[in-house]
């Protein structure tokens, strides 16, 4: 459906389910357990359902998407399946082995056979085709799944070590040092659902995640504290300048014609690179999505989520640099009629000129042009690393609970939204994933390769400029001061006229090239473009080195995002400080 409006996410949130199989399940314990996995869906169910309805103007009118994610093991996974499918959650499974070879791991024919009909049931099945050889790994690739998939994990665990490689415990950690809240459901003793959770901006940080229980306030019981971590996991932040900044950008526009092109003709003018239609004529963001949804491994939502915050930051980005660009043009040119000494009318000329940077500046800080470039481009990037980690059926690393930026929190939002791929991810799934990872990141360096050389020489042809426009200054001045030293007669009155315009007006001209370059970081922009260039050819080269299997594919997606998201930061840490304002 196309959209007039940046997309706002659907609300979603993920339930993991960890656990024992009957070996460790004592009989009479089951029904205990099934009763408290029962109260915990149930909670979380009302809960998202309250915070939809309380911050309803921040999701799209669609309807809740509540999802359980679990492997479909006998005993605890089962149990929450089941329970979670009877609740109306929908149901995702990633599996350790393909389909075919997982039934092997249940002997009974009945077990086979619930096995079967819970997968018919399941909204989406992710089979990642495990080795039998090496069944430790395989399980502990489905329980990182699941986790990488969640928001908040059930786990029905006895409190004792894993017994082999991928178990309930090793997964139950992996979560907590994420920082996903556990709701712990004790598989042998009688005792209540208990609560696990490090809050985000806890100052603690000893590496034990289960020596006390979470509780927002104290005699909360379960249901309400439970309660109290759903609506932490989802609503938006409290700031209400964030909260502004959000709606501002839910509610951009798509301008299809883009005026403020100072920067792309100062490229062409430099010689940098020819101007294009595109540079003034933008194509609409949904159109993008569709083609990005054709050609890449990602769901629709979240290519129609970066699209619009990619576009956004393209207009954002022209709108800023062409507004300081200028500044700096007009502010060199006021100098300059100053020196003519113009008498009415047409002194009104300067009158016009200093107007309109008064109402350039003005009206770039009062439309956010700055804020809203660095804030839409970090979308774009972090939604970019989101429709990559999807590919291998991950999530990039997001923080669990409250944000205090609303970029982490449209992110966060839209990552859940995608949910879990739907793939066999066999010897041919897994080339597939390879060969779009090679291309994403084969992109990439070739985007920072043309900026590095474009920014670079950016910088220095106006340095350049600038350098020669004192020099002139400089030879002007010898030149009359040499004149007037040697010859008696005085140096005629137009004559003299043209040489104060000059003498004031190139190093107006020359301040201004270096305010632009200034502003622009055109240098820092090109040198961080060259490292990342060396960091991604290095991923590249590895990915071309390390066979085709799921862990390695899954590492070199965590590292590339870790590399693109560091980026984004260093590059927002530089440009925050560089807003517009008028010249002086």
């Amino acid at each position: 459906m196309p959209h007039e409006r940046p997309p706002k996410p659907r609300f979603a949130l993920s339930v993991g389910i960890i656990g024992h199989r009957p070996n460790r399940l004592p009989g009479d314990a089951l029904a205990k357990i099934t009763t408290h996995m029962r109260l915990a869906l149930e909670v979380i169910g009302k809960a998202a359902g309250a915070a939809r309805q309380q911050y309803a103007d921040c999701f799209s009118p669609e309807g809740i998407k509540l999802t359980v994610v679990t492997s479909l093991a006998e005993g605890a996974d089962r149990i929450g399946a089941k329970e979670a499918l009877a609740l109306g959650f929908d149901l995702a499974v990633p599996l350790p082995f393909l389909i075919q070879d997982y039934k092997d791991d249940f002997q009974d024919p009945e077990s086979q056979q619930e096995f079967g009909q819970l997968l018919k049931a399941a909204a989406t099945v992710l089979e990642i085709a495990g080795d039998r050889s090496n069944e430790g790994a395989a399980y502990e690739h489905a329980g990182q799944t699941v986790i990488d998939a969640c928001d908040v994990l059930i786990a029905v665990w006895d409190g004792k070590a894993s017994a082999g490689r991928g178990g309930t415990t090793d997964i139950l950690y992996e979560a907590a040092q994420k920082g996903m809240p556990v709701i712990w459901i004790n598989a042998v003793s009688d005792g209540p659902i208990r609560l696990h959770w490090r809050e985000p901006g806890s100052r603690r940080t000893e590496q034990t995640y289960f020596d006390d229980e979470f509780y927002a306030t104290s005699g909360d019981d379960v249901p309400s504290t439970i309660a109290i971590i759903i609506e932490h996991l989802v609503r938006p932040p409290r700031s209400p300048s964030e909260q502004l900044a959000l709606h501002d950008f839910l509610r951009q526009p798509f301008r299809r014609l883009n005026v403020n092109a100072p920067f792309p003709l100062l490229l062409a003018l430099l010689g940098i690179r020819s101007l294009r239609s595109s540079d003034f004529f933008r194509t609409p963001p949904d159109n993008a999505a569709a083609d990005m949804s054709r050609r890449e491994i990602a769901p629709e939502s979240l290519a129609d989520a970066f699209a619009w915050a990619d576009e956004c930051a393209i207009f954002f980005s022209q709108s800023f640099r062409g507004a300081f660009i200028l500044n700096f043009l007009v502010s060199a040119l006021v100098t300059i009629l100053v020196t003519f000494s113009l008498r009415p009318p047409l002194s009104i000329l300067e009158i016009c000129l200093v107007a309109l940077l008064v109402y350039n500046t003005s009206r770039g800080r009062k439309g956010r042009w700055h804020k809203l470039w660095i804030e839409t481009r970090e979308v774009a990037e972090r939604l970019r690393v989101c429709m990559l980690n999807y590919a291998i059926g991950s999530r990039p690393a997001l923080p669990f609970g409250d944000v205090p930026a609303w970029t982490t929190w449209y992110v966060r939002a839209q990552a859940r939204q995608g949910g879990l791929r739907n793939a066999l991810l066999d010897r041919s799934g897994l080339t597939a994933v390879r060969q779009s990872l090679e291309s994403f990141l084969e992109g990439q360096k070739a985007y920072h390769q043309v900026t590095a050389a474009r920014f670079g020489a950016l910088h220095e042809r106006l340095a350049t400029i600038g350098k020669w426009l004192f020099f002139f200054t400089l030879g002007i001045s010898v030149t009359v001061l040499m004149v007037q030293l040697f010859r008696h007669n005085p140096i005629a009155a137009p004559a003299q006229r043209w040489l104060f315009v000059l003498s004031a007006g190139l190093p107006a001209l020359g301040a201004a090239s270096y305010g632009v370059r200034v502003i622009g970081d055109f240098d820092g922009t090109a040198a961080r473009s060259a490292r990342m260039v060396t960091q991604l050819d290095g991923l590249i080269s590895k990915l071309k080195l390390v066979p085709c299997q799921f862990d390695t594919l899954r590492e070199i997606c965590h590292r590339a995002a870790d590399v693109l998201q560091g980026d984004v930061a260093s590059w927002r840490l530089v440009v925050e400080s560089r807003d517009l304002e008028m010249p002086g």
